[in-house]
């Protein structure tokens, strides 16, 4: 899971599955996207399928939420969005992801408190929290939860 503060817009950034425990400073720079790595299924027959890798993105600012969709599509990854928690958490049920991007001040419910209802039922799917308001109490809570 990494916490990425962020003061001006939203940076897409490529995190690789094995990456989960990242943070960065608001000074560090952008990560280029990169090409993801497609996973490879055994449809039963013998046939052998691949799938993009998939990214709920939640954030209530549409302009971000937009910005980073268009960013992960460009990149080849196939992307969903939310613009809340309540309706992200309703998206993750019902689906699998490989990555959730979320923020972390949202109406109904906000983006810890989403991880927390994520980490209930699923402690694989990667991870990244973004925030205009990062306090130490908020990042040690956010990484107690992986």
């Amino acid at each position: 899971m990494a916490i990425i503060p962020n003061r001006q817009a939203a940076r897409a950034v490529s995190v690789p599955r094995s990456a989960r425990s990242v943070s960065m400073a608001s000074n560090a720079a952008p990560v280029a996207p990169t090409r993801p790595k497609t996973a490879v299924a055994n449809n039963g027959l013998g046939n052998r399928q691949q799938h993009k890798q998939r990214v709920l993105v939640v954030d209530d600012e549409k302009n971000i939420r937009m910005t980073i969709q268009h960013s992960l599509l460009a990149a080849d990854y196939e992307v969903e969005t939310a613009s809340d928690g309540a309706e992200g958490l309703d998206k993750f049920r019902n689906s699998t992801y490989d990555l959730v991007l979320m923020d972390l001040r949202m109406p109904q419910m906000n983006g810890i408190e989403m991880l927390r209802e994520i980490r209930e039922h699923d402690k694989h799917t990667a991870a990244i929290v973004i925030t205009a308001y990062l306090t130490i109490d908020t990042l040690i809570e956010a990484f107690s939860l992986g």
